[in-house]
């Protein structure tokens, strides 16, 4: 896979699980999973959470592996621990991008900074491009994808500014 091809994973993706989707409106995990239906996404959402048997209707999985689809882009919205348990589930299942949005990593110290480095490694390993953790998502406005997976809810115009 070449380096365009990982990176279409994480801004033109056919499929996206959300790995924390949250029923609760106002946690992270509910909002960009919302932000993402509502924005009009194109492909395949998948809501993982291992509580709960949908979000926002949408049926939800245990895990990342129990999705029966394959998956180009995982968005972890997980604490620390929980978000490096979601990214080996994502490399076994053959995920092809990830986006990390929590934070609690390298900037809260020694522990989160090993967590972020072991992160690192296992996408390294696997051929993956990870974005995070402690980002704001990503957009992609063309009308071919519409994927919002951010904190906006509002779709930004598409154009040619990045």
């Amino acid at each position: 896979m070449s380096s365009v091809d990982r990176l279409d994973a994480i801004f033109s993706p056919v499929s996206v699980a959300v790995v924390g989707a949250s029923t609760t409106p106002g946690k992270v995990g509910h909002d960009i999973f919302v932000n993402i239906l509502k924005g009009g996404y194109t492909g395949t959402l998948y809501p993982v959470n291992p509580n709960a048997k949908s979000v926002a209707s949408v049926r939800a999985y245990p895990s990342v592996a129990a999705i029966p689809d394959p998956i180009d882009l995982a968005m972890i919205i997980l604490p620390p621990k929980p978000a490096l348990e979601a990214v080996e589930d994502a490399v076994k299942k053959g995920v092809k991008g990830i986006v990390i949005v929590s934070a609690g990593f390298r900037e809260v110290g020694k522990e989160g900074r090993a967590i972020e480095d072991r992160i690192v490694s296992v996408c390294r390993e696997a051929g993956i491009r990870v974005v995070g953790p402690n980002c704001l998502g990503v957009i992609n406005p063309l009308p071919a994808v519409r994927l919002n997976a951010s904190f906006s809810s509002r779709m930004p115009a598409s154009g040619n500014i990045s």
